[in-house]
């Protein structure tokens, strides 16, 4: 468990600095001075309802506080995916200014509701699976982390010349095994 932690804290240490840009660059309600509406994260996630705390540790960080600076329309499915492409759309009505979406399902539910309003994801491919085009031009509203890509494989394989064969688990379903 203390792994999956340290992951989750790494991925909103990586994407509340995304969203506050996209609030910063992508929404002409931002500025305070030309509208009293506080700019507004929908935040998509797949699994219970339970605080995104990094997340939200984060833009603290950041000095933004829920309520003050930013208000944050949160989602999740509960473990549902059937229910993500309702709640994209529930974000989209409630004209919020960028989406987070967390996991491969979420962020086809966003892009399939916006064509317009930015996401920040995390996926684990996302050219592979086809969120963006190629990671130097990605196209669209969508932006964020990618964990492993197949662009990268190349350059990755070139850091080991000498091997005579290289084994990658797929999809990282395989956990190495402690030796006894």
């Amino acid at each position: 468990m203390r792994s999956r932690t340290l992951r989750l804290d790494r991925i909103g240490r990586l994407l509340a600095p995304l969203v506050a840009a996209a609030l910063l660059l992508g929404s002409p309600s931002f500025a305070p001075a030309q509208t009293e509406r506080l700019p507004k994260v929908g935040y998509l996630g797949f699994g219970g309802a339970v605080p995104p705390t990094h997340f939200q540790s984060r833009m603290r960080e950041l000095r933004y506080s829920e309520g003050k600076d930013v208000t944050v329309e949160y989602r999740f499915a509960g473990g549902h995916p059937e229910e993500l492409a309702r709640l994209a759309r529930e974000l989209v009505d409630a004209k919020v200014d960028v989406i987070m979406a967390i996991g491969d399902e979420a962020i086809v539910a966003a892009k399939n509701a916006t064509r317009t309003v930015p996401i920040v994801m995390v996926a684990c491919d996302a050219v592979t699976t086809g969120f963006v085009e190629s990671l130097a031009r990605p196209g669209g509203n969508l932006t964020g982390v990618t964990c492993i890509t197949s662009e990268l494989m190349p350059k990755r394989l070139a850091v080991v010349p000498r091997a005579s064969a290289v084994c990658v688990p797929p999809h990282g379903h395989l956990q190495p095994r402690e030796r006894q």
